[in-house]
Parts: structure tokens; C-alpha cells; sequence
């Protein structure tokens, strides 16, 4: 169950670079913020429905939401600059029971 949001970040860390030059700074640092919380989820799996909750949901939705919104900043005038306030929106919603679920008993986090 923890394996989808960890390949799920994997794979728009490829979408991600695929989008935008990779070989700008800024891009390369969004990058490397992106693989460094998928190394925090990874070390946070094993307790992940434990004392790990937060740390894990935490950075699932820090590296999908924080990248979104820089990408909205980069984006300030170009016509892609829509899809990813709307994208931006869509990964929010989901962003609450993730955050609510790393509160909740053991029981509860799978539910949500």
C-alpha cells in the first residue's frame, strides 16, 4: 500500500524533468528536494502506520504540493501556468485525509 505514493512521486519526478530543461539550477534543486523526500518517505515506510505516520505523509505531500507551487511561481505568464493551479488544486484535496490520517490510530490511516 505505501508503495503507490512512493512510485507515484517517482514518477512525476520523471514527469517533472521531462517537462522542464534539467539542466537549469533551479529545476536541478527542484529535483533534488524531490529525491530527498522520496528518501525521507522510503525511511519512514516501515513505520509508516506507526510513529512514522506523519513523517511519511508529511513528505509525500510536501514534495506534491510544494513542487506544484513552485511550478505555478516558474510558470507566471506562460499558458501552462493553468494547469498547474489546477493540478495544484487536485493535489490539495488530497493532501487533508493524507495529513489527517498521520493523527489517526493504526487503524484509521488505512482507511483513509
Amino acid at each position: 500500500m505505501l508503495l503507490l505514493p512512493v512510485v507515484h512521486v517517482w514518477a512525476y519526478t520523471a514527469r517533472f524533468t521531462d517537462l522542464f530543461d534539467p539542466r537549469n539550477p533551479l529545476i536541478q534543486l527542484l529535483v533534488m528536494s524531490m529525491m530527498f523526500g522520496t528518501l525521507v518517505m522510503a525511511a519512514a515506510a516501515p513505520e509508516a502506520f506507526g510513529r512514522n505516520g506523519l513523517v511519511f505523509a508529511g513528505a509525500y505531500v510536501t514534495v506534491r504540493v510544494g513542487v506544484l507551487a513552485v511550478g505555478v511561481l516558474l510558470l507566471r505568464g506562460h499558458e501552462g501556468q493553468r494547469n498547474a493551479v489546477r493540478l495544484l488544486f487536485w493535489v490539495g484535496v488530497p493532501a487533508v485525509p493524507w495529513m489527517t490520517g498521520a493523527f489517526l490510530p493504526a487503524g484509521a490511516r488505512g482507511a483513509l
